[in-house]
């Protein structure tokens, strides 16, 4: 076992002694299932069946983050980590099956798409049942997507949607502002998920915060929250896709990641979310914990250039980087190894990434005729303004070296998170940055629309400032092509057109390591922290 200062030891017992004391319930076996999940394929790969299993009298799942969440409003977040809890408190329409790449009956149960695909019609699930005993309606529902879509924290998926309506009192329909092929996806987001529309109400006209005490539809409803230090979960018996197998969940917040590594080696915790790559190798090799790395993500890490000011605005002098560096090297140095290198500009896990397009390999002597069409033969020193967070800094500091050897001199401008964002991202005073941008819709056509169409220039989306009406046209025709085969073609030219005008540099889509207590079965995984808990059951040594 590695070696701890007596600092992070105290820290660890500190994080043991408030595991300890938390509600481990009776001793009763987990209940039983009453409804297909989808989950069966994923308790096989994680162990036999629960009849074939001796069942652990334990009845909490002890789970622990390095943060808590913003609220459990789902029309107020926006955030992968709230949405790890949020997606076990209450359900969208559609669930998306990581496993089986397809969309899922949830609270709805069917759907159709008009002809033109501006209009979709979904039959809602009846008897499903509020955390507080309420029969959930379609009124319900209509309630929660519009508040969804009105809400600024949806504003980087409700661009494409206009309105939702009641149609009778087992059907809506939505209504599009334009034909958007990965609609659906978004009906699987959290922030869409179904709220009670009375205890909305009832909380707002007492001045009360509903995202600290929801009432959803999701599997576990919470039972306390103790700001920064845990959250109680109990299960949902009226769940509709049948009565969660773990009475309890419990999270506590253990911000220092190593002392969350200790606690999972321990048995102290049964999942610690997140891992960090330090002890991931350590902890893998455990024989009382079960680790998994998912290769395909939605973090795309990239270099940014700005290209419409300072020396990046020389295409030549963008080139002259995509040849110098070694993408694998930073993968490798930069985030040691957890991740894969990307051919495009997408990140592996989403839809249209192409695993068979090229894109620059290494080449120094076209790095340095590059830069010598630049105007600079005898090299350069630039500036990268980087978020100044070790996960950034790390792949800079090996890319850094990587340019030196042309004459490229890099020197960092290193800013706090929020500064970053303001001053890149939002004022676009920077020569060149890298960072990771999360694809919050899984499809290729957000990132490329977000980060480099016209319409999105400022604001914090196409910082670049790239600008290519025939790459903007082929953005928009991937938004309402419903073709697989078509839009990957039409991604294909837009990749194209980024690698020759090189308005960013893709690096590589990180990986998800998972780390969890080998008792742990039944339990699905989404590499956005979408996991579901209500099929997860404890069992004996």
């Amino acid at each position: 076992m590695k070696k701890r200062t007596q600092k992070l030891l105290a820290m660890f017992l500190a994080v043991a002694m408030a595991i300890s004391m938390t509600a481990c319930g009776g001793s009763g076996a987990p209940a039983s299932s009453g409804g297909g999940t989808g989950n069966t394929a994923a308790a096989g790969e994680n162990g036999a069946a629960a009849g074939e299993e001796k069942l652990s009298s334990r009845d909490t799942l002890n789970m622990a983050s390095k943060s808590e969440p913003t609220s459990l409003d789902p029309a107020q977040t926006k955030d992968l980590v709230t949405w790890m809890y949020m997606y076990n408190v209450s359900d969208p329409l559609l669930y998306f099956n990581w496993a089986t790449q397809e969309y899922e009956p949830a609270i709805a149960t069917e759907w159709s798409e008009s002809e033109d695909g501006k209009e979709y019609t979904f039959t809602i699930r009846e008897g499903v049942k509020f955390h507080n005993g309420d029969i959930m309606t379609v009124d319900d529902v209509v309630y929660s997507l519009n508040r969804a879509i009105a809400s600024s924290f949806t504003a980087q998926t409700n661009a494409c949607i206009d309105r939702f309506e009641k149609v009778d009192d087992t059907h809506i329909k939505a209504y599009l502002k334009y034909a958007y092929a990965p609609f659906l996806e978004i009906m699987t987001n959290p922030s869409y998920a179904i709220v009670s529309q009375k205890a909305v109400e009832e909380c707002e006209a007492a001045g009360r915060d509903f995202g600290r005490e929801p009432v959803g539809v999701g599997a576990y409803k919470l039972t306390k929250w103790q700001s920064g230090n845990r959250l109680e979960f109990e299960r949902h018996d009226d769940y509709y896709r049948g009565t969660p197998k773990m009475k309890y969940i419990n999270w506590t917040i253990i911000t220092d990641s190593s002392a969350g590594a200790m606690a999972l080696e321990a048995g102290e915790i049964d999942y610690y979310y997140a891992v960090s790559k330090a002890d991931f190798a350590h902890l893998a090799e455990l024989p009382n914990l079960h680790s998994e790395v998912e290769e395909r993500g939605f973090g795309l890490y990239d270099i940014t250039f700005n290209t419409t000011d300072g020396p990046f605005k020389d295409i030549n002098l963008r080139k002259a980087v995509a040849y110098a560096i070694n993408r694998d090297e930073i993968l490798a140095g930069g985030a040691e190894g957890y991740g894969v290198v990307n051919n495009c500009w997408c990140a592996t896990g989403a839809t249209g990434y192409l695993d068979d397009f090229e894109w620059y390999e290494q080449d120094l002597e076209k790095a340095k005729e590059c830069l010598a069409a630049a105007g600079y033969p005898n090299g350069i020193d630039v500036v990268f303004t980087q978020d100044s967070s070790d996960t950034y800094m790390a792949p800079a500091e090996v890319m850094q070296a990587q340019l030196a050897k042309v004459g490229i001199n890099v020197t960092f401008e290193k800013l706090q998170r929020s500064v970053w964002i303001d001053t890149v991202s939002g004022n676009r005073q920077f020569d060149a940055s890298l960072r990771m941008t999360n694809h919050v819709i899984n499809d290729a056509e957000y990132m490329l629309r977000r980060r480099l169409t016209t319409e999105m220039l400022g604001g914090g989306n196409n910082y670049a400032g790239y600008q290519n009406p025939e790459f903007d046209k082929l953005v928009d025709q991937s938004a309402i092509e419903t073709d697989p085969a078509k839009r990957n073609d039409i991604f294909r030219q837009c990749y194209q057109m980024i690698k020759d005008d090189v308005p960013v540099i893709p690096l590589y889509t990180q990986t998800s390591p998972i780390i969890i207590n080998k008792n742990v079965k039944g339990w699905t995984f989404h590499p956005l922290e979408r996991n579901v808990w209500a099929e997860a059951y404890l069992v004996e040594e």
